[in-house]
């Protein structure tokens, strides 16, 4: 099986941890966004959206990751990743589909806010969007935080493809400063997940500025800080040629800014990186 992706997108890091914590070998394929090859005629004949990750097995393809996840699960049901059970596997895809229309929708904003506003020179950050995100993160950790209550797994007694899941929508938590410690059953649960050997496999490579800079960072790409030293500019020129470039179709002029401004939200939400449900 090959997958089309690039490492830096959560939608991605769901699809490679599976693969990781099942023990399945993925011919991998990253994307250079700045070569526009997420855009050629053949990467559009598998992905009409132009987005990742995308998984091609023989004749078979399959886009957004959530369906990947399953796909790739029910390959070793063994794994209990997607229990064979009917009313437990509905209800890891009911926890698949709350992350993505609750849960994941936040860590989007707050990182658009927080750090991609900055990186694209797109003005300060909207105070009033991040307090909103906050109260919505703190709603809906709320209830991940009720569903953990004496339980180590959101389905069940054992892992399953919907830890993977939401977990993957945190990949960012720590550089987005998000309150997980006010939620100590999921603080507990991310902690477990985190200490996966698929978790700590599947890690973001470190960025490489154009000048030839590697920052001293893996999963934290667009975090807060600059590290090593670098100067802001610098950084911002990471996520622009390594992640932004991607949107060849930007033009300049208003019309430009406006592609520029849905480019970068769009990277923080995993939209055009292989939004799924």
């Amino acid at each position: 099986m090959k997958l089309f992706h690039n490492p830096l997108s959560p939608n991605v890091r769901r699809v490679r941890l599976t693969a990781a914590v099942l023990g399945v070998e993925l011919e991998e394929k990253k994307l250079e966004f700045a070569k526009g090859e997420h855009k050629s005629p053949a990467y559009l004949s598998l992905n009409p959206n132009g987005a990742v990750p995308t998984l091609v097995d023989g004749d078979f393809v399959l886009t957004e990751s959530r369906s990947i996840m399953q796909y790739l699960a029910s390959k070793k049901p063994e794994s209990g990743l997607l229990p064979r059970d009917e009313a437990a596997r509905a209800d890891v895809t009911r926890w698949q589909f709350w992350d993505a229309a609750h849960f994941s929708p936040q860590m989007g904003t707050l990182g658009f806010e927080k750090m991609f506003k900055a990186m694209m020179g797109l003005g300060e950050p909207d105070s009033g969007k991040i307090q909103e995100a906050l109260g919505n993160f703190r709603r809906y950790a709320a209830v991940l935080n009720k569903r953990l209550e004496g339980k180590d797994y959101i389905v069940g007694n054992a892992m399953t493809i919907a830890d993977l899941t939401i977990a993957s929508s945190l990949m960012y938590a720590q550089q987005l400063e998000v309150p997980l410690a006010e939620f100590p059953n999921v603080q507990a649960w991310f902690s477990r997940i985190t200490a996966l050997d698929g978790w700590k496999k599947t890690r973001a490579e470190k960025p490489v500025s154009p000048s030839g800079r590697t920052f001293d960072r893996a999963d934290d790409f667009g975090g807060i800080r600059c590290g090593l030293g670098a100067p802001p500019r610098e950084y911002a020129a990471v996520a622009a040629h390594q992640e932004l470039e991607k949107f060849q179709t930007m033009s300049p002029g208003p019309s430009g800014a406006v592609s520029a401004l849905r480019a970068s939200r769009d990277f923080a939400t995993g939209a055009r990186l292989g939004r799924g449900v």
